[in-house]
């Protein structure tokens, strides 16, 4: 109990000279000091970040050095294991399973994921003298993103290879927009499976343009363009778009580049002669286009194909019968359609 009673004495002393003797307020200089020392910490903090940043960037570099040695250390092995591995595994499901079950998994496996429509159009290209097109041509670049594995016969050997391309043209609709670029779709291996397309294709759509039929020197090349179409598969569609409309613009340019077309607001009741002109143009064009390509589309019909003359805006599609069909019953029904088009209006 003394102790406790020294140190409370002491205490006490201790608070009372507290309260006599104020603690002075801090000098100028000791801010000075303490700004001094947190600039000194702050500037320390601030180089060591830079001494971390700068380490870890070079074991960035390091890495990325070590992962590129290693990727051409591992490159070739992975290479020659997948000649090795794959091929067997291909082997296998080729030989085990039947056709069909092999047609699902190709579908399952990727081409599900490829488009369904191919677009074979002719852009020029400088040096270049055959008619050509992007499909044709991007095979040739080794990144090429049309070019999957499932389809390469190094992966998955030439059969599986083969039979996963006769899938795909099968499955597949070719739009094409120049008939002299038929020839290279259905002869050319793109795919270089030892796969001809003209024996798996089955759907073939031809773009006919002003272009093909206004000069008559070169009919000669559209109907020996239409006539290689017998090769394709028994069974197989063959559609032929007819672009009137276009040739029906084209029409219109051409006169007033001629100066001989005026142009009238729809109000002046020169609406209906415009009509009747377009309507006059376009049984025309169909009677001419008719001529030409009925003769040669009912010798592709007896090779039991479905042909068909489609034209949009308004839609119309004559499939020709099993008879021999004439221009005349061509035009009569686009006279119908257009008539069943103006009821519906």
């Amino acid at each position: 109990m003394r102790e406790k009673r020294e140190w409370e004495t002491l205490i006490l002393h201790r608070l009372d000279c507290y309260d006599k003797n104020p603690r002075p307020p801090d000098s100028p200089a000791k801010y000075t000091l303490r700004d001094n020392r947190n600039k000194f910490f702050e500037r320390n903090k601030l180089a060591l970040a830079r001494r971390r940043i700068a380490a870890t960037s070079i074991e960035l570099t390091a890495v990325q050095a070590k992962i590129e040695r290693i990727s051409t250390y591992l490159k070739p092995i992975i290479v020659r294991y997948s000649k090795l591995s794959h091929p067997t595994i291909c082997r296998d499901v080729r030989n085990r399973l039947p056709r069909e079950l092999r047609d699902m998994i190709y579908t399952h496996v990727g081409i599900a994921h490829l488009p369904t429509e191919y677009h074979i159009a002719n852009f020029p290209k400088l040096g270049v003298q055959s008619p050509t097109c992007d499909f044709f041509e991007d095979y040739k670049n080794e990144n090429d993103s049309n070019k999957p594995w499932y389809l390469c016969p190094d992966t998955v050997g030439a059969d599986m290879a083969a039979e996963a391309v006769q899938l795909l043209y099968r499955k597949s609709k070719f739009l094409v927009n120049d008939h002299q670029l038929l020839a290279r779709l259905l002869n050319e291996d793109r795919w270089k499976t030892g796969t001809l397309p003209k024996d798996f294709i089955r759907h073939v759509e031809l773009r006919l343009f002003r272009s093909d039929y206004e000069d008559d020197n070169a009919h000669g090349e559209l109907i020996a363009s239409l006539r290689s179409l017998k090769c394709l598969e028994n069974g197989a569609s063959i559609v032929l778009n007819l672009e009137l409309n276009k040739a029906w613009r084209g029409h219109i340019r051409a006169q007033k580049d001629e100066k001989r077309w005026e142009y009238r607001p729809a109000d002046s009741g020169s609406g209906d002669t415009q009509q009747h002109a377009e309507r006059d143009f376009k049984e025309k064009l169909l009677l001419k286009l008719s001529g030409l390509l009925l003769p040669v589309l009912n010798e592709l019909k007896g090779s039991v194909y479905s042909i068909a003359l489609r034209t949009y805006e308004p839609w119309w599609e004559f499939v020709l019968g099993k008879n021999e069909n004439t221009e005349t019953e061509v035009v009569a029904a686009w006279k119908e359609a257009l008539g069943e088009d103006k009821k519906d209006a």
